[in-house]
């Protein structure tokens, strides 16, 4: 290396004549005058053509042809060193010779000097020599220009790395893959580097102690050598609870990894002796997965991208990080960088002539250098790994700790002006240069000292002017379609919240490796394994039953508590043992206390751990309701002298909690003699509890929101039968004081009715009939769907866009069913999920007669007459449907959402894209296929099955006791010695308020829309300015013929009061101002005393022609249609 006087081949004047190789090539500038510098024509001035004449940027400064002749030197000399600039004392050319950027550069300079474009320049003189290398932009702009710049015969090796990607694909690698196979000699060499990169990744150097540490690197350890791909995300929630943990052990246990296996069971155990042992690293995971960005970084899973492949097959790795925060580029950046060691040092056992060089240059090197502990290390080894390391720092008074290093190893000393008095001193010590000096420098110039490998030491100091950056040689859509195509081969769809949480492996029971059947492990409470919702439950339990009195908040004796312990785990365990589990609570869940004896009581802080837990999953989990009816429901069933407790998930269907009998004669007797002992015994000591539960088992479901989706109650009924349980309907009090709100609007939009959430559980279960304003249920007849037609009552013809119009005159059909949608979307197999066009009406499942006895079910639009778009001969082919059976379809394939429709098909790079072309089908429940016994036939859930069981607030000044809703009657859970049968009260008798502060004005709807709205199906149909918050598919509500409520027609969601008066306020614009039918209205709203009768008031339909509400077959065809420009037939 050295300084040349003449550029090899060169001229020292500019070549005007226009030949050449590089004056040929088109470029976006156009040069209209060139710069000396020292005598060599390097500067070219001129504009850049995309841009508008008078635009700011238009006027641009960049490489001459001269200066683009240095820099494409390694395309036709091997041997060609990296050029840098022009010497400002003689004018001669400055570079580095190759050998001499594996003793690395440092370069340091204050923003817009000109470090980006140096590195840059060098990047793309590494890329002609052929050479592999890496790019990291913290930025975002760089990377993106450092494209237009490449030759184009590199191209095809750019490896494009996009964590934050706005383009619907991301592009990035799982950090925890190592990319090596387990049967490689590099395979736990990798594994232990990819410990160590962890641990830096997480910030373990900042003094979170050696536990911590531990904790990471038994994570790491077994996770990597496991058969199934976790990545960072899954951490997470491994974590998060001690379940998790420990179903993750048992998933190492099964690989037959037992050391490992041993090291996974301890994370558990500290996460259960001590809860917030872990904090610490779950704080920072928990970072991680909440940033959208950072989020699909961590979550890759299944990735194209192979860094190791890439090192070894040389090539250019350009990595854009964009404008996320600090934090997260330094994290970021850390794991790419880190990763690029790790597969670096894995050459080791490779002959020191066959290590390829690889150049990495990383901008913005301060931000890496502050979180990462092992520069020094890379600083000093890398060379006889052949890796060169250009590192560019903006503030090196922030890397203190690494310029020593640096001062070491790196032969090389760049530095434009630093900026600040401080930052001169630092640099300037190195390079030999007064501080003042350097500071003053203008633009594009820099003090620099160079290895001189021929003389075994450094150069003197002096002072260049560095090459202006290369012209673009495209254009910047140009640029976009080679990213865009790139993310599209290589990347993967941009994941939502949602996608990210749904393919985690393990997430209590709920995630995807868990529900693959692949485990089927058990989580035991064992003396050395005792989870911390087991001690708080027993703590509330042993209060409760200590006393009448005892809500479960008061203080209870340690005895009481271990002696309840070991009757609900059967574990035994001395009580020195058990106090110093139960000490390990003390604190913020649990207080101590001596009152002559030893005592304990949960804090308000333990209550909500302990009834706050995913017992029965997402519908249910959380909310100040739903841990209040669960406690209540045990306090009740407690008293009643069951055993109560809450079910962990393991992955099974369990309910939110299980009141088991204390004496059960089906599971405990052995002869017939013994059962009848037992039955009465259990009747005469438990009498109330066993006259409740029908002699069964119960199963609590705490019906505080899953009652607005009459699909999860049917389910949770379902559940209950299956496991040969008594389903109890826990419901919350509907009552309330519109003087407890300080805005009026936020107040529940349904009546003050106590009984008004059991009511609505009825009408999901038994059949309504009636008119609009006055619906009632007949409770002999439990049907379990949405409605049962006499389609002869409606004039109902079969339209079938393929049929004649001579089928209208077939013979009358019997009558039929419309199902509920089920929860979760129609899938044809893994991977294909069934779709309607998003312009279709909304649809729904129904039955109907194809003869005297046969059925057929139906996928059609809703309303009377309903357009058929699928149909099937059984239920069970609903559930074995083919492609052809939808109107529509998608594949989920490595190019992104293939979409099927109408014989032509459209693929969409993100799911996102596709919402807005189709909406989801969901499946029916069908209940003779939901409710079977054990060896598959129908069994239909009875009137003895459930019970609904509605807990007062505490507030709440007429009752103040559980109390049972049953076919429109209220009476005590737990009557008074002095109660009878005749205390019950019949609310549906009494005037009761309306059910919704907006029926009063849908009661006073004309007999002509009543009409309508039975035509329809009983479902009125209203356009809405909002997409349902549950399916996330559907922009359509309607009124809920059984109570008035508002709907979504795809999933039965009710939408919260906010939306639903947004939804009311469109309906209100688009409604008649007739002036008879306002003062109606109004005079509905004030007739308090007709109250019953409005009550089960049903939104009617609503006449004007929505657009999105009243689709044609032509409609239909159109939707398709309209996309066929976009498909390949």
């Amino acid at each position: 290396m050295g300084l040349r006087d003449v550029l090899p081949g060169g001229s020292d004047d500019e070549d005007n004549s226009e030949e050449g190789e590089y004056q040929d090539q088109a470029y976006r500038y156009d040069t209209t005058s060139t710069e000396r510098v020292q005598g060599a024509p390097v500067v070219a001035h001129g504009v850049d053509t995309e841009l508008p004449e008078g635009h700011q940027d238009r006027d641009v400064t960049f490489a001459s042809l001269r200066a683009r002749a240095m820099l494409a030197d390694g395309r036709t000399n091997s041997d060609a060193p990296i050029w840098l600039g022009i010497g400002t004392r003689r004018g001669r050319d400055v570079s580095i010779e190759q050998r001499s950027m594996f003793r690395h550069l440092a370069c340091f300079g204050t923003t817009g000097y000109g470090k980006s474009t140096l590195q840059k320049n060098v990047f793309r003189q590494i890329a002609e020599l052929g050479a592999g290398g890496c790019y990291i932009d913290p930025g975002g702009d760089d990377a993106e220009e450092l494209v237009e710049i490449l030759p184009e015969h590199r191209l095809d090796d750019v490896v494009w790395i996009e964590p934050g990607s706005t383009r619907g694909r991301v592009s990035g690698f799982n950090f925890l893959d190592t990319s090596i196979p387990p049967e490689s000699d590099q395979f736990d060499h990798a594994v232990e580097s990819l410990v160590a990169d962890f641990r830096h990744m997480l910030g373990a150097s900042q003094g979170w102690g050696a536990r911590m540490d531990g904790v990471t690197a038994s994570l790491v350890r077994a996770s990597a050598n496991t058969e199934y791909e976790f990545t960072p995300a899954d951490l997470f929630y491994i974590i998060e609870t001690p379940e998790n943990s420990r179903r993750f052990a048992e998933t190492v246990r099964a690989a037959d990894l037992e050391l490992l296996a041993d090291s996974a069971d301890k994370i558990a155990d500290v996460a259960e002796n001590d809860p917030n042992a872990l904090e610490p690293l779950w704080r920072r995971f928990k970072d991680w997965v909440e940033s959208p960005i950072a989020r699909q970084f961590m979550s890759l899973r299944d990735s194209p991208i192979d860094i190791a492949n890439a090192v070894d097959e040389n090539k250019l790795i350009i990595v854009r990080l964009g404008p996320e925060n600090e934090d997260l580029k330094q994290m970021i950046g850390t794991a790419i960088f880190r990763r690029i060691w790790s597969v670096i040092r894995a050459r080791a056992e490779m002959d020191r002539t066959e290590r390829t060089p690889f150049y990495l240059l990383a901008d913005e090197f301060d931000n890496l250098a502050s979180q990462d502990g092992a520069i020094g290390q890379m600083l000093s080894e890398s060379r006889k790994y052949r890796l060169s390391l250009f590192l560019s720092c903006q503030a090196p008074h922030q890397i203190q700790d690494v310029l020593p290093s640096l001062a070491a190893n790196c032969d090389t000393w760049v530095s434009f002006s630093p900026g600040s008095h401080k930052d001169s001193r630092a640099v300037a010590r190195n390079i030999g240069i007064d501080p003042e000096t350097l500071k003053r420098d203008t633009e594009h110039h820099v003090w620099m000292t160079l290895d001189l490998p021929e003389k075994r030491q450094s150069s003197e100091p002096f002072r260049a002017y560095t090459l202006p950056e290369f012209p673009p040689m495209r254009t910047r859509d140009e640029r976009d379609e080679i990213i865009d195509e790139y993310l599209h081969d290589h990347g993967l769809p941009t994941q939502t919240a949602e996608e990210v949480r749904d393919s985690i492996l393990i997430r209590g029971g709920e995630g995807a490796l868990e529900q693959s059947g692949a485990l089927g492990l058990d989580s035991m409470v064992t003396e050395d394994n005792i989870p911390t919702d087991t001690i708080l439950e027993s703590v509330f339990v042993a209060a409760v039953r200590a006393s009448d009195d005892n809500d479960g908040t008061e203080p209870v004796t340690t005895d009481h508590v271990h002696e309840e312990f070991e009757n609900r785990t059967g574990v035994e365990m001395s009580e020195a043992k058990f106090s110093q589990q139960l000490e390990t609570e003390y604190g913020e869940r649990v207080e101590a206390l001596r009152e002559g004896t030893e005592k304990a009581r949960l804090t308000d802080t333990g209550l909500s751990k302990l009834f706050e837990q995913d017992t029965g999953g997402v519908e249910n989990a959380g909310g100040p309701a739903h841990r209040y009816i669960l406690r209540e429901s045990m306090k009740t069933f407690l008293a009643l002298g069951a055993d109560a407790y809450l079910p962990s998930q393991d992955g099974e269907e369990l309910p939110d909690g299980v009141a088991d009998l204390p004496i059960n004669p089906l599971a405990d007797a052995t002869s017939d003699r013994e059962y009848q002992e037992l039955k009465e015994t259990c009747e005469t000591e438990y009498e109330r509890l066993y006259e409740l539960s029908d002699g069964k088992d119960i199963a609590i479901e705490a019906e505080t929101t899953t009652l607005e989706k009459p699909k999860q109650t049917l389910t949770n009924l379902r559940k209950a039968v299956e496991q040969g349980k008594k389903c109890i309907f826990a419901c919350k009090d509907g009552s309330y004081d519109e003087d407890d709100f300080e805005n009026p609007d936020d107040a529940p939009s349904h009546s003050s009715l106590f009984e008004y959430w059991p009511r609505r559980g009825e009408r999901v279960i038994h059949h309504t009939e009636g008119s609009v304003q006055n619906i009632s249920c007949d409770f002999d007849r439990l049907t379990f769907v949405n409605e049962t037609i006499d389609p002869t009552d409606e004039d109902e013809a079969d339209t079938d866009s393929d049929e004649d119009e001579e089928d209208e005159d077939d013979e009358e059909l019997a009558p039929g069913r419309i199902f509920y949608n089920k929860s979760k979307k129609m899938k044809i197999e893994p991977g294909v999920g069934a779709l309607r066009p998003k312009a279709t009406k909304s649809m729904q499942w129904r039955e109907r007669s194809t003869g005297e006895a046969d059925t057929e079910i139906v996928l059609e639009d809703k309303g009377g007459r309903g357009t058929v778009r699928s149909r099937f001969e059984t239920a069970e082919a609903v559930f074995d449907a083919d492609r052809e059976d939808v109107p529509a379809y998608y594949e989920n394939t490595p190019d992104g959402y293939v979409v099927h429709a109408n014989g032509a098909q459209k693929t969409y790079d993100t799911k996102g894209e596709m919402k807005n072309d189709f909406k989801p089908i969901y499946p029916p429940f069908i209940p003779e296929r939901e409710f079977t016994d054990e060896s598959g036939d129908t069994r239909y859930p009875t009137a003895d099955d459930f019970m609904f069981v509605v807990f007062p607030d505490d507030n709440n000044d007429e009752y103040d006791e559980p109390m049972i809703y049953e076919h429109g009657e209220l009476r005590p859970l737990v009557p008074d010695d002095e109660s009878s049968s005749d205390t019950a009260t019949s609310t549906d008798k009494e005037a009761a308020p309306t059910e919704d502060k907006a029926s009063s004005q849908q009661a006073t709807e004309s007999d002509e829309d009543t009409s309508e709205s039975a035509d329809d199906g009983g479902v009125a149909s209203i356009d809405a300015p909002s997409q349902c918050p549950d399916c996330e598919e559907c922009d359509r509500w309607s009124a809920d013929g059984r109570n008035g409520e508002l709907v979504c027609e795809n999933c039965e969601y009710m939408p919260p009061k906010q939306m639903r008066d947004e939804i009311r306020r469109k309906r209100r614009q688009m409604e008649s101002t007739n002036d008879e039918q306002q003062s109606h209205a109004v005079d509905e709203n004030r007739a308090s005393d007709d109250a019953d009768t409005t009550a089960d008031a049903k939104a009617p339909e609503d006449h004007d022609e929505h657009e999105s509400g009243d689709a044609s077959d032509d409609d239909y065809g159109g939707a398709v249609e309209g996309l066929r420009s976009g498909y390949s037939e």
